[in-house]
Protein backbone atom coordinates (compact mmCIF):
# COMPACT_ATOMS: atom_id res chain seq x y z
CA UNK A 1 0.00 0.00 0.00
CA UNK A 2 1.62 3.35 -0.97
CA UNK A 3 -0.27 6.39 -0.19
CA UNK A 4 1.09 9.96 -1.57
CA UNK A 5 0.19 13.38 -0.24
CA UNK A 6 1.14 15.89 -3.61
CA UNK A 7 1.29 18.96 -1.61
CA UNK A 8 2.23 22.66 -2.74
CA UNK A 9 0.70 25.97 -3.31
CA UNK A 10 -1.62 27.42 -5.65
CA UNK A 11 0.25 26.89 -9.02
CA UNK A 12 3.37 24.73 -7.93
CA UNK A 13 2.74 22.46 -10.31
CA UNK A 14 1.34 19.75 -8.18
CA UNK A 15 -1.23 18.20 -11.32
CA UNK A 16 1.65 18.15 -13.41
CA UNK A 17 3.78 16.23 -10.66
CA UNK A 18 1.03 13.72 -10.55
CA UNK A 19 0.48 13.58 -14.49
CA UNK A 20 4.45 12.28 -14.95
CA UNK A 21 4.08 9.91 -11.72
CA UNK A 22 1.59 8.28 -13.26
CA UNK A 23 2.90 7.77 -16.63
CA UNK A 24 6.26 6.70 -14.42
CA UNK A 25 4.57 4.68 -12.49
CA UNK A 26 2.66 2.67 -15.10
CA UNK A 27 5.58 2.32 -17.12
CA UNK A 28 7.50 0.86 -13.81
CA UNK A 29 4.13 -2.00 -13.95
CA UNK A 30 2.84 -0.32 -10.83
CA UNK A 31 -0.64 -0.58 -9.82
CA UNK A 32 -2.72 2.01 -10.75
CA UNK A 33 -3.55 4.46 -7.64
CA UNK A 34 -6.64 6.04 -6.46
CA UNK A 35 -6.64 9.48 -6.86
CA UNK A 36 -8.00 12.10 -4.82
CA UNK A 37 -8.44 15.59 -5.97
CA UNK A 38 -9.61 18.51 -3.93
CA UNK A 39 -9.98 20.87 -7.01
CA UNK A 40 -11.34 24.57 -6.30
CA UNK A 41 -15.13 24.81 -7.06
CA UNK A 42 -17.02 22.48 -8.73
CA UNK A 43 -15.35 22.91 -12.62
CA UNK A 44 -13.12 20.07 -11.67
CA UNK A 45 -10.30 20.80 -14.13
CA UNK A 46 -7.33 19.00 -12.58
CA UNK A 47 -9.22 15.72 -11.79
CA UNK A 48 -10.56 15.84 -15.61
CA UNK A 49 -6.96 16.30 -16.44
CA UNK A 50 -5.87 13.58 -14.79
CA UNK A 51 -8.73 11.63 -15.57
CA UNK A 52 -7.42 12.10 -19.19
CA UNK A 53 -3.93 11.66 -18.61
CA UNK A 54 -4.60 8.01 -17.38
CA UNK A 55 -2.87 5.61 -15.16
CA UNK A 56 -5.42 5.93 -12.14
CA UNK A 57 -7.57 3.59 -11.02
CA UNK A 58 -10.15 6.14 -9.88
CA UNK A 59 -10.24 9.91 -9.65
CA UNK A 60 -12.47 11.07 -7.08
CA UNK A 61 -13.11 14.87 -6.83
CA UNK A 62 -13.70 16.00 -3.48
CA UNK A 63 -15.33 19.87 -4.50
CA UNK A 64 -17.10 20.52 -1.14
CA UNK A 65 -14.81 22.39 0.57
CA UNK A 66 -11.10 21.74 1.60
CA UNK A 67 -10.53 18.16 2.49
CA UNK A 68 -8.72 19.11 5.84
CA UNK A 69 -11.70 21.15 6.82
CA UNK A 70 -14.93 21.99 5.35
CA UNK A 71 -14.75 18.09 3.43
CA UNK A 72 -12.46 15.95 6.23
CA UNK A 73 -15.18 13.61 7.18
CA UNK A 74 -15.82 12.27 3.10
CA UNK A 75 -12.03 12.62 2.62
CA UNK A 76 -11.59 10.45 6.12
CA UNK A 77 -14.16 8.03 4.35
CA UNK A 78 -12.71 7.56 1.05
CA UNK A 79 -9.13 7.14 2.96
CA UNK A 80 -10.59 4.58 5.45
CA UNK A 81 -12.45 2.81 2.29
CA UNK A 82 -8.75 2.76 0.40
CA UNK A 83 -7.00 1.44 3.35
CA UNK A 84 -9.46 -1.25 4.14
CA UNK A 85 -8.89 -2.02 -0.02
CA UNK A 86 -4.76 -2.19 0.28
CA UNK A 87 -5.10 0.34 -2.56
CA UNK A 88 -2.37 2.73 -3.73
CA UNK A 89 -3.41 6.22 -2.70
CA UNK A 90 -2.30 10.03 -4.17
CA UNK A 91 -4.01 13.30 -3.02
CA UNK A 92 -3.77 16.21 -4.77
CA UNK A 93 -5.58 19.23 -2.25
CA UNK A 94 -5.67 22.36 -2.83
CA UNK A 95 -3.22 24.87 -2.39
CA UNK A 96 -4.79 26.34 0.30
CA UNK A 97 -5.09 23.43 2.17
CA UNK A 98 -3.21 22.76 5.81
CA UNK A 99 -0.75 20.08 4.95
CA UNK A 100 -0.77 19.79 8.95
CA UNK A 101 -4.46 19.73 8.77
CA UNK A 102 -4.56 16.85 6.36
CA UNK A 103 -2.13 14.70 8.03
CA UNK A 104 -3.99 14.63 11.13
CA UNK A 105 -6.94 12.97 9.10
CA UNK A 106 -4.57 10.60 7.79
CA UNK A 107 -3.49 10.01 11.14
CA UNK A 108 -7.31 8.65 11.41
CA UNK A 109 -6.80 6.29 9.17
CA UNK A 110 -3.56 5.10 11.24
CA UNK A 111 -1.36 5.47 8.07
CA UNK A 112 1.27 8.13 7.15
CA UNK A 113 1.55 9.08 3.26
CA UNK A 114 5.05 10.24 2.07
CA UNK A 115 4.64 13.06 1.39
CA UNK A 116 5.65 15.25 -1.88
CA UNK A 117 6.19 18.96 -1.59
CA UNK A 118 6.04 20.78 -5.55
CA UNK A 119 7.92 24.40 -5.32
CA UNK A 120 7.41 26.79 -8.31
CA UNK A 121 11.18 28.76 -7.68
CA UNK A 122 9.49 31.08 -10.03
CA UNK A 123 6.45 31.83 -8.11
CA UNK A 124 8.04 31.11 -4.41
CA UNK A 125 7.92 34.82 -3.31
CA UNK A 126 5.04 35.24 -4.21
CA UNK A 127 3.28 31.83 -2.79
CA UNK A 128 5.62 33.12 0.59
CA UNK A 129 4.08 36.67 0.23
CA UNK A 130 0.57 34.65 0.39
CA UNK A 131 0.87 31.72 2.11
CA UNK A 132 3.65 31.97 4.20
CA UNK A 133 2.55 30.06 7.02
CA UNK A 134 1.16 27.27 4.86
CA UNK A 135 4.29 26.74 2.65
CA UNK A 136 6.78 26.15 5.57
CA UNK A 137 4.46 23.39 6.41
CA UNK A 138 4.15 22.02 3.63
CA UNK A 139 8.16 22.30 3.67
CA UNK A 140 8.71 20.96 7.10
CA UNK A 141 6.33 18.20 6.45
CA UNK A 142 7.91 17.08 3.28
CA UNK A 143 9.56 13.77 2.58
CA UNK A 144 10.90 15.24 -0.66
CA UNK A 145 10.99 18.44 -2.27
CA UNK A 146 10.92 19.02 -6.36
CA UNK A 147 11.52 22.09 -7.20
CA UNK A 148 10.71 23.65 -10.50
CA UNK A 149 10.62 25.98 -12.78
CA UNK A 150 13.88 27.07 -11.61
CA UNK A 151 15.87 27.01 -15.31
CA UNK A 152 15.17 30.92 -15.76
CA UNK A 153 16.25 32.41 -12.44
CA UNK A 154 19.44 33.68 -11.77
CA UNK A 155 21.38 31.85 -10.07
CA UNK A 156 22.44 34.04 -7.18
CA UNK A 157 18.47 34.42 -6.26
CA UNK A 158 17.78 30.09 -6.92
CA UNK A 159 20.63 29.86 -4.31
CA UNK A 160 18.65 31.84 -2.75
CA UNK A 161 15.51 30.76 -2.59
CA UNK A 162 16.50 27.05 -1.92
CA UNK A 163 18.95 28.20 1.47
CA UNK A 164 15.38 29.59 2.41
CA UNK A 165 13.40 26.55 1.75
CA UNK A 166 15.82 24.76 3.95
CA UNK A 167 15.86 26.92 6.39
CA UNK A 168 12.07 26.45 6.60
CA UNK A 169 12.75 23.32 6.46
CA UNK A 170 14.95 22.97 9.55
CA UNK A 171 17.26 21.37 7.00
CA UNK A 172 20.03 24.24 6.70
CA UNK A 173 23.63 23.84 7.76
Amino acid sequence: MRWILFAGGLGSGKTTALESYLRGNARAGGRPPILIVNDVGSLGIDAARLRAAGGSREVLDLTAGCIDCADAARFAEVLENAREEGADLCVEPTGASDVRGLLDVFARSHVRPAVVTIASAAHYERCLAFQEESLAAQLREADAVCVNRWQRLPSDLLARLLADMERRRGTAA
